[in-house]
């Protein structure tokens, strides 16, 4: 008799199951296991990262805490808290430089003042003539420069005791350019008016060699492009005056 094959028995569903649950779980261990060494490789290589830069930050050498010789002289001088007071007085022409906002056309704008009043007494005292003229013009030149003697000085020990280079505070520089602007100018209120303008447009741009000068050391840069500021506008209003006549 021949004999005849008989079919494979089909899998229990309950076996089935047993072996996919038993594949699962294999697999879930295996994934597991990787990602607590990828875990740990992590860690070892933060752990290693981290001490070498620590080595590196025990072998690097302290970092300076106080500030060179040479980069003392390059920054400003420090306040020093105190004040001389003849110097604060011509330096910020009696208080005119803490007038806030525009410390600097408060200076000129005084500056003008006084210019326009002293020519007014004048006037009302000895008429208005050509000789007057002359002599308010000399008066105006030698009360600039004798300003700008003191206030060279003054501006340098109020820089010092300020703590800054140029303080907006010192208004003499101004004062002296608006009267360097108004010498031989006619006496009366327009000129003055447009003294005090173009000093202000020359000493805010400040057109070759005036920013220059700024780098001056001390009061003399301080004061002196102003004085440049004030013989630009003095040569616009000396032009004016004489295509006005």
């Amino acid at each position: 008799m021949s004999s005849v094959a008989r079919p494979a028995k089909p899998l229990s569903p309950r076996l089935t199951k047993t072996s996919l649950s038993a594949v699962t779980d294999a697999g879930r261990s295996i994934l597991a296991s990787g990602r607590v060494e990828l875990t740990r490789s992590r860690r070892q290589f933060s752990t290693l990262m981290f001490s070498r830069i620590s080595n590196l930050n025990d072998a690097r050498p302290p970092m300076r805490t106080e500030p060179r010789e040479k980069d003392k002289k390059v920054h400003a001088v420090e306040a020093t808290g105190k004040r001389t007071l003849w110097a604060w007085m011509i330096a910020t022409f009696f208080g005119a430089g803490f007038w806030k906002p525009g410390p600097g056309t408060a200076g000129s704008i005084v500056a003008a003042a006084v210019w326009w009043i002293f020519g007014q007494f004048a006037i009302h005292f000895h008429g208005s003539t050509a000789a007057l003229a002359t002599y308010q013009g000399w008066v105006t030149a030698v009360a600039a420069l004798l300003l700008l003697m003191i206030a060279i000085p003054a501006a340098t020990i109020v820089a010092k005791q300020s703590g800054r280079k140029d303080p907006q505070i010192v208004v003499a520089d101004e004062v002296v350019g608006q009267w360097i602007t108004l010498i031989a100018a006619p006496v009366n209120w327009q000129f003055a008016l447009v003294g005090l303008l173009l000093f202000r447009l020359f000493d805010i741009t400040k057109p070759p060699p005036i920013r220059r000068i700024e780098f001056l050391p001390g009061g003399w840069g301080i004061m002196l492009d102003d004085v440049g500021a004030g013989i630009y506008a003095l040569i616009c209003v000396q032009i004016l005056h004489h295509l006005l006549k």
